[in-house]
């Protein structure tokens, strides 16, 4: 981990999953804001700067990958910094994923342990992306 925690910002209309991530993610010295409403994330990216955003694909209004079209065209977030998080099929998170170009995909399965090992391994992967490109 760098000396300075990153920031995550998770879009989520679960209460309960969103509880759970912060706490896991805290746990790992990451600074977590959640939100329930996928509706005015722009916004709050903005506001926020956050490293990474994680995205449920499955939500009333807006969907995740919605948000990360509008994300992406904004400017306000690279592609490698969004993250798909969805109990969708793994064959679609990954298309998902493809399509616009983000750091990964987590599928929810309530292994908060596996969960976590594999968003410390996109923020890894992330970041030699990142220098790759310097």
């Amino acid at each position: 981990m760098p000396s300075e925690p990153l920031k995550v910002l998770v879009i989520d209309d679960d209460p309960t999953i969103l509880e759970i991530i912060k706490a896991t993610l805290e746990d790992r010295n990451y600074v977590v804001t959640v939100r329930r409403e996928p509706l005015g994330t722009t916004a709050q990216v903005g506001t926020l700067h956050p490293d990474f955003v994680i995205l449920d694909i499955n939500m009333p209004a807006l969907s995740g990958d919605h948000i990360a079209e509008i994300l992406l065209k904004s400017g306000r977030i690279a592609p490698e910094c969004i993250v798909f998080y969805s109990a969708s099929a793994e064959t679609e998170l990954v298309k998902l994923a493809r399509r616009h170009n983000a750091g990964g995909w987590i599928r929810k399965d309530g292994d908060t342990e596996a969960f976590a090992k594999k968003f410390d391994a996109i923020v890894q992967q992330s970041r030699t992306r990142r220098l790759g490109t310097k």
